[in-house]
């Protein structure tokens, strides 16, 4: 069971009870990022623990093959790499081990998902070009240690495209996700040169930081070679947040970047936090009204606030920041993220945040152009449509019942075989039609954060 991201806890650990109250006898496991940064931050609870017989933090390409050698041939688990586990009430942890070579590892494995069933069309799988991130010093992040190590290792920009090629043969996939903390921006130019030389037809994603060389030149290729959206991390507009936030970016060059986003025709998503610690009215207003003011620059957005994040160079080394009187209100792990509070010796302190963040995030512009509620959606969506795929006959009735389909049967509004005009709030484990009959003609006016389902 993998837990990537905190909203995904409660659900696995609900997941674990219900196979165990249903006889499953089958080892349970449980994995991924956010297990890792939690249970190092002594946040995974033994409580947690008890509803799963291991856990493995950080890669499990070598131990969970390790785990299910040792359980099938009846030998010891004592040894293996990465998995903590509770035995007899007592938490038990064995050694960190890093792939070292991402080189070594294969093409991502989908056959036992149902991928048919999946509503983001056209089909959209992740790949990854690289673990780790190659700047790693942001100070509120602690994402590049949810590896266990800061440091980047990269795969192979031919290997990466191999990947994708070996996902379309093997399951008609045209368009992928790079899932990278951050794309590098020399991987990038080696894999959009291989691309167009194979003349190979896909489309493909990620997230990246501002950098220099994203100059028209530099966007135009990534263009030509299938590259249809970037996902940037802002968090914020005003220089005197970037610079506490220590992401080495210069506002002048986001605006420069943005505008030739614009213009080669790549389309952006913008990550934004409101509330870092020395943030002042002066500089929350200034992020407010960028997103405001310039909406012709990014096509979608996800505002967040600002979340003390455990690990993090700001949970450290508070004082550094300016940050005192750091109270835990909760060591549930599906909390370590939240459970924060603290006051700043500058700015904004935690409950003068929340007036701005209801405001902003109920704005009409803003809840259009949202990820998860409005048509955020279309950040995903390549400009060329796949039309060799339909949904279920049930699906499908359903959105023509509600309107949502063209003269051609396309699923959306303005006609383009996509969901880009198709408000899918709230699509997370529900059944589609269910979902498609729920959805409203607009959104109220007492709309609240459209980020909690």
């Amino acid at each position: 069971i993998s837990v990537s991201v905190s909203r995904q806890l409660e659900p696995a650990l609900v997941l674990a009870d219900f196979l165990r109250s249903h006889g499953v006898g089958a080892k349970l496991v449980l994995g991924g990022s956010y297990v890792s940064d939690t249970y190092d931050a002594g946040w995974l609870e033994d409580s947690v623990l008890e509803k799963v017989d291991y856990v493995i933090r950080y890669e499990g390409e070598e131990a969970l093959p390790s785990l299910i050698e040792a359980l099938r041939d009846g030998t010891s688990t004592a040894e293996l790499p990465n998995p903590p586990y509770l035995e007899n009430g007592k938490r038990l942890t064995h050694e960190l081990t890093v792939r070292q070579n991402m080189n070594a590892l294969d093409a991502p494995d989908y056959d036992d998902l149902a991928l048919e069933k999946y509503l983001d069309r056209p089909l959209r799988l992740p790949i990854m070009s690289n673990r780790g991130c190659y700047w790693g010093r942001c100070s509120f992040c602690s994402h590049h240690f949810t590896l266990g190590t800061g440091r980047m290792r990269a795969r192979d920009p031919e290997l990466v495209l191999e990947d994708m090629l070996n996902l379309q043969n093997r399951y008609g996939a045209r368009s992928f996700f790079l899932t990278d903390e951050s794309m590098h921006p020399d991987d990038m130019v080696v894999l959009s040169d291989l691309i167009l030389e194979r003349e190979a037809k896909v489309n493909w994603s990620g997230m990246m930081r501002f950098e220099d060389c994203m100059d028209v030149p530099y966007l135009e290729k990534m263009k030509a070679a299938g590259c249809y959206s970037i996902m940037f991390g802002l968090e914020s507009i005003a220089q005197n947040i970037q610079d506490i936030i220590q992401k080495g970016v210069n506002t002048e060059l986001v605006w420069r970047v943005l505008e030739d986003c614009k213009k080669v025709g790549i389309k952006v998503h913008l990550f934004i936090i409101l509330g870092t610690p020395g943030e002042t009215e002066e500089d929350m207003k200034e992020n407010i009204d960028f997103l405001l003011n310039n909406e012709h620059l990014y096509e979608t957005v996800q505002i967040a606030s600002f979340l003390l994040t455990a690990n993090s160079p700001m949970h450290k080394k508070p004082q550094k920041f300016g940050i005192s009187n750091v109270t835990t209100l909760s060591g549930h792990a599906s909390m370590a993220y939240s459970e924060n509070q603290y006051d700043v010796d500058r700015g904004l302190q935690q409950d003068e945040i929340q007036p701005y963040f209801d405001k902003l995030v109920s704005h009409p512009l803003i809840l259009r152009k949202d990820l998860w509620g409005g048509h955020g959606f279309r950040i995903y969506q390549p400009d060329q449509p796949d039309t060799t795929w339909s949904y279920p006959a049930k699906v499908q009735a359903a959105l023509e019942a509600a309107g949502l389909t063209d003269t051609s049967g396309h699923v959306c509004k303005s006609g383009d075989g996509t969901l880009n005009e198709v408000p899918l709030t709230g699509l997370r484990g529900s059944d589609p039609v269910d979902e498609i009959n729920r959805l409203p003609d607009t959104h109220p006016a007492n709309a609240q954060n459209p980020n909690v389902a």
